[in-house]
């Protein structure tokens, strides 16, 4: 049996003040939080479309209840971070106690039910994490959303609550004979490297109109373009970080977000092509198949192309095959710059001969006319000397 999870869960969502450790007591923030089935997205409001940072729930280690701050949540991490969430009351603190340790524990209640660990695996993390508009429940209250959900069991108050470790799908995973380890959302060495070369090349030739020089009001294509690569450029930004598993995440996504559509890919082949070949259009698929088309048509093979389904999938190993294919396009734009230029050279030389002898005709033109100017300049004139005969002189 396989486990085909689609579209991640939205379990809970609400606000609290989220501090990471090691920071100050200044360092609350109140954040926007969203519980799915695989992972917690923290978002810095309701009207933000993209997260701050995803916190999966694979990686929590143990999650337990501070008596030092009221209401406080503590969540720890296979790497040792803590994470400190306050909520508004106790009802809500229980409640998401309840639903974080509920999600944690549904993968390994799945593994201990099915034989085909595998499978269930693979299927798992697999998972497209979509990304989520909190701005669609903006209005929906936390209590009320989890009551719609399930029918929430208050046992004990927080503060009579001790410290537990949960089970994770990671330790489970370790336990089992035969299963993968590797995570599809981390690049290794060099993918990240190539993953990074593509988006700088996009980020340099599609360059935003707050950074070019000329046309400093834009156009809308341009514009269009831009509001596609804010992701990429909010991703670049993190890169002077030690690389992780976060970091990883976060530029599949953003890559993702702005590829998915076709609109930047059609751009840019109009950008570093002799003339625009495509004209977009709202249609993704439309966009896509005719980004392809003409990569084909410029000489790149099919294999060295991606599919449609890489720019939706978003994982390590589909961004690898978007980048390469980028930056194969990129490879070819700059040899077919360098053809032309010789050309033009090549065709300069055997046309030498050809301008010279024209320039020879010119200049033996030029002498015939200052030759005929000349001739017309000079005039006969009749005189008579003093003994009555005509004589004849040149002016």
């Amino acid at each position: 049996m396989v486990l085909t999870l689609t579209h991640a869960e939205v379990t809970r969502c609400g606000l609290a003040n989220i501090k990471k450790s090691g920071i100050s007591w200044k360092g609350w923030k109140e954040r926007w939080i969203i519980l799915k089935s695989n992972a917690l997205l923290v978002y810095k409001n309701t009207q933000e479309h993209q997260f701050k940072f995803r916190l999966s729930l694979a990686s929590i280690k143990a999650i337990d209840i501070k008596d030092l701050y009221p209401r406080c949540l503590k969540l720890t991490l296979l790497d040792g971070t803590q994470y400190s969430f306050a909520f508004q009351s106790n009802t809500e603190l229980e409640a998401w106690y309840n639903d974080i340790n509920r999600s944690i524990m549904a993968p390994a209640s799945v593994l201990s039910d099915e034989g085909d660990i595998e499978e269930i695996i693979d299927g798992y993390f697999n998972d497209y994490y979509a990304s989520y508009s909190p701005s669609t429940i903006r209005a929906t209250t936390p209590d009320s959303f989890a009551s719609e959900l399930f029918d929430i069991s208050l046992d004990r108050h927080p503060s009579k609550r001790q410290t537990s470790s949960t089970p994770n799908l990671l330790e489970t995973r370790e336990s089992v004979p035969g299963a993968k380890t590797s995570d599809i959302y981390t690049f290794a060495n060099h993918e990240r490297i190539l993953v990074r070369k593509a988006i700088l090349f996009l980020c340099s030739c599609m360059e935003p109109r707050l950074l070019r020089r000329s046309d400093p009001g834009g156009e809308k294509p341009f514009d269009l373009v831009e509001i596609r690569l804010r992701a990429l450029i909010r991703a670049k930004e993190k890169w002077t970080r030690p690389p992780d598993a976060q970091n990883d995440y976060e530029t599949i996504v953003s890559l993702s977000e702005a590829l998915k559509d076709g609109y930047v890919l059609c751009q840019t082949l109009n950008t570093i092509g002799p003339s625009s070949m495509i004209r977009p259009t709202d249609r993704d698929s439309i966009n896509i198949a005719k980004f392809l088309s003409n990569c084909r048509d410029m000489g790149i093979p099919r294999g060295e192309l991606f599919s449609p389904s890489d720019l939706t999938e978003a994982t390590a190993e589909s961004s690898v095959r978007v980048a390469s294919a980028i930056l194969t396009l990129a490879k070819l734009s700059t040899t077919d710059d360098t053809i032309t230029t010789e050309s033009m050279a090549k065709f300069s030389k055997s046309t030498a001969a050809i301008l010279q002898k024209k320039k020879d005709k010119l200049s033996s033109i030029e002498a015939s006319v200052d030759q005929f100017i000349t001739s017309q300049m000079r005039k006969d004139s009749l005189r008579y000397d003093q003994h009555g005969q005509v004589s004849q002189y040149e002016l």
